[in-house]
């Protein structure tokens, strides 16, 4: 059955972005065709029943309706399961807001474990707590705690070198790790909630758990929230 994605709000390289991506699903040797409906804002209600003939298409057949503003509610008669929508991201209109934005999308991973790694850093970061225990209970199911352990050493890392440094002190230590400014940024304010010494037995704890884990005789996911928890009941303000 022919798939339809509709792309509202797209220009050519978003279109391009899609039609790329839909052609590049499917087995090796799977014919792929695909179907570009420009200026799909016009389209009336689909008619009803399988518009496979109407196509001359098959399973591995996608539409690519693009709509310039919303999506014609013409959509609606498509049957159950027949069409998605994709919407282009939200960029944010200041220039400032825009680069922070960048940096945040680049520290992105494609999979949803990956997102979650990066809602952990972050919560931890900035002491939230209801945040880090939604990101633990989602990287339990699909990450081991080694990868866990590596990114939140590289993370708190970088707080403890930047603990009441210098300017110059400051600027070297992020320049030699290579540290992006949304990290820099993040890392400072754990600085400002954490006291140095519980930073410090955190990041020491970390490369005891990730030698450990290498060797076979780490604690696992048991050793790894351990310690997060230990660091979060140091808050300064709670």
């Amino acid at each position: 059955m022919t798939h339809f994605i509709a792309v509202t709000g797209s220009g050519p390289s978003q279109r391009g972005q899609d039609l790329f991506g839909v052609l590049n699903t499917g087995g090796l040797f799977e014919e792929k065709r695909a179907f570009v409906v420009e200026g799909a804002d016009q389209l009336g209600p689909f008619p009803e029943g399988a518009l496979d003939g109407l196509l001359r298409s098959g399973k591995s057949t996608v539409c690519l309706l693009v709509f310039e503003k919303d999506i014609a509610p013409g959509l609606n008669s498509l049957p159950e399961g027949s069409f998605s929508v994709r919407r282009p991201a939200k960029v944010p209109f200041w220039s400032r807001d825009r680069l922070q934005w960048l940096e945040r999308e680049e520290s992105l991973v494609v999979d949803e474990g990956g997102k979650q790694i990066l809602a952990l850093l972050d919560g931890l970061c900035q002491g939230d707590t209801s945040s880090v225990l939604r990101a633990l209970s989602c990287l339990r199911r699909r990450e081991e705690p080694l990868k866990i352990t590596s990114a939140l050493h590289k993370r708190m890392r970088i707080a403890m070198y930047l603990y009441r440094a210098s300017p110059p002190i400051s600027q070297a230590v992020e320049s030699a790790l290579e540290v992006k400014p949304y990290q820099g940024r993040l890392a400072r304010k754990a600085v400002s909630i954490y006291p140095k010494s519980a930073i410090r037995d955190f990041v020491m704890a970390m490369a005891r758990e990730s030698a450990a884990g290498k060797s076979g005789l780490g604690r696992g996911w048991y050793g790894l929230e351990l310690e997060i928890l230990r660091l979060l009941s140091t808050l300064q303000d709670k």
